[in-house]
This record gives C-alpha cells, structure tokens and sequence, in this order.
C-alpha cells in the first residue's frame, strides 16, 4: 500500500528530531560529568591544606640551653635577651629591668647582666628559672653568696644550692638558688626543680635534642635563625585533635616579628584530616598555614611595637 507522502515526511522529522534530543541528552550528561570532576577538584584544592615537602637535610646543632630541659617538661620559654636587646622595642623594654630581686643575701641581677633566661615548668607546683649570666655578674654573685652569713645551704652532685629569702611584688619569700659556672638556677620553696635539672645536665643526656620529633619541630620553627624566643607546650589528650607539642618560635627579620607554631601531631594522615579544626581553634588568624610531614605549621607577622604582648603569651 503507498504511504501518504505527509506522513513518510513527518516520521523522517520526527526520528531526525529524537536523534538530535539524544544527542543533546548525551552531552548534556558528559558536561555534568566533566563539572563534577572539575568540581570536585575544586572542592579538594579548596578543602585540602597545602602539603609542602622537607627537601633538605635538616641539621640541627646541639645548643647549650637544650641540656637543661627534661623530656617531660610541661612548658618552657626561653628569652634570648641578647638577640631581643638588638632590636629597639627589646631595649626599651628590658634596659635596666630588674630580672631577680634579692633581699638576703641584698642582690638584683638585670637584665643587661644576662645573655639569655629559661623558665621550665616541671609540674603545676615546681618551676625552675636558669639564667645565663655574664662572667662579670656571675663572679660578683658567687662573692655575695659565699661571704653571706646565716644561709642555709645544701649540697648535692658538688654543687651547693642555698635557701635564700627573694623578693617578689614586695613581698618575700623562701627560694632556692644555685650557681654552676655562669649559669644561676632559681626556684621557690622546694629545691627538688633544681636537682632534677642539675641532674640531667650533668649527666649531658641532652634529652631535648634526642627527642627526634621535638628536633625536627625546632628545626622547621627557627630554621636555623637566631631566635628572640621559644617555648615548647605539652598537650593533654584532645579527642579530635591529640596533638602532642606545640613548639612556637619568634624572630625578628629586621622590620617585623615572626612567630611560628608546629604543631607535632600523630603522623601526616591525622594532621590532613584534623589541619582546619586546629586552625580553627588556634591560628584561624595566621598569615599562612601549611603541613610538613607529621607537623602542621602556622606563620604570623606583626610589628615590633607588639614584642612584649608576643613574648609573654609564649
């Protein structure tokens, strides 16, 4: 039977019109597709911290001021008076300022009489203070001391650590004092803080540089820089987070202060998957922020009119 002419016209439409909508299906369906990639590769560059890779060898050398630091130290700060004398804000602040105050035997030690000082917090009761005194000050303290009469005095590991009455906001109180070469260790009321220093010092067990973790976390804070100052934080277990130090470094490049935070986490896996709630809960305002290795690395800038601010919330 012949077909209307009409009708055969309409079908070849209509199958060329079905085509042409099959057509646009697919590639309406591989441009979603190709959105989504890009998309979710968008949403990982956006959502993913910057990994940035150790490529040199980190060498760090054996400081003085790393024996005198045990391995389960809860806290400590050092101020580097002589790099932080350097800068004018450092000067002005600490020019004259009375570090320690003495009622017996009658001494004040300054701070231009001291290189650097570290503040070593043993337990929430025992603190123990080092300072690195110049030899001028140091041969007039031991004077002092060895002509006092009436101190009470102890000795352990041949090094004698007097009972001494220090002043503090005008008040006076039982301390503890040693003197070993230059360096002056102080603590109040027990002496047990500066045995347990004297102790490992004199064993040379450098325990700080030993620990490999705590090293490399320096390392990547000061990279081999003078430092104003330096603290190193113990952490209590957090449930999201179980970071395990925070070590902070501040310097000075000539025009503004620098402090760095490394945090020393559980491995590179933990820091990925926990990098945006620390920043959140402690350096959401930080210039730049970023992971090497098991560590995640926050840097600040601010002007040198803040020094003092930075250094005490150290």
């Amino acid at each position: 039977m012949r077909r209307h002419p009409t009708t055969s016209r309409y079908s070849k439409k209509k199958n060329k019109s079905g085509r042409n909508r099959n057509v646009k299906f697919s590639i309406g369906l591989i441009m979603i597709g190709i959105m989504a990639i890009v998309g979710f590769f968008i949403y990982r560059f956006l959502t993913s911290p910057p990994i940035i890779e150790l490529n040199e060898e980190p060498r760090v050398s054996k400081e003085v001021w790393m024996a005198f630091l045990p391995r389960d130290s809860l806290h400590f700060r050092i101020l580097n008076f002589t790099e932080i004398s350097k800068t004018d804000e450092g000067f002005k602040l600490f020019k004259d300022k009375i570090v320690l105050q003495f009622a017996n035997p009658p001494l004040n030690i300054s701070a231009n009489e001291v290189d650097w000082a570290c503040e070593i917090e043993l337990s929430e009761s025992i603190i123990v203070n080092i300072l690195l005194l110049n030899s001028e000050s140091a041969q007039r303290f031991e004077k002092m001391l060895s002509s006092s009469c009436g101190l009470m005095y102890e000795e352990y590991l041949n090094v004698t650590i007097w009972n001494i009455l220090s002043i503090y906001e005008n008040q006076v109180f039982n301390s503890n004092l040693a003197l070993l070469n230059n360096y002056l260790f102080y603590s109040g009321y027990s002496n047990v803080g500066i045995k347990k220093i004297l102790t490992i010092l004199l064993k040379n067990t450098y325990e700080f540089y030993e620990d490999q973790d705590i090293r490399l976390a320096y390392y990547l804070a000061v990279r081999n820089k003078n430092f104003l100052s330096l603290s190193l934080t113990k952490f209590t277990p957090m449930e999201e987070l179980n970071i395990s130090w925070q070590l902070s470094s501040l310097r000075y490049d000539g025009s503004e202060l620098v402090k760095t935070d490394v945090y020393i986490m559980e491995n590179q896996e933990h820091a990925i998957k926990s990098f945006f709630t620390t920043k959140k809960m402690f350096f959401v305002n930080a210039d730049r922020a970023w992971i090497t290795d098991k560590f995640i690395i926050a840097e600040f800038h601010y002007p040198v009119s803040e020094l003092k601010t930075i250094i005490m919330g150290m």
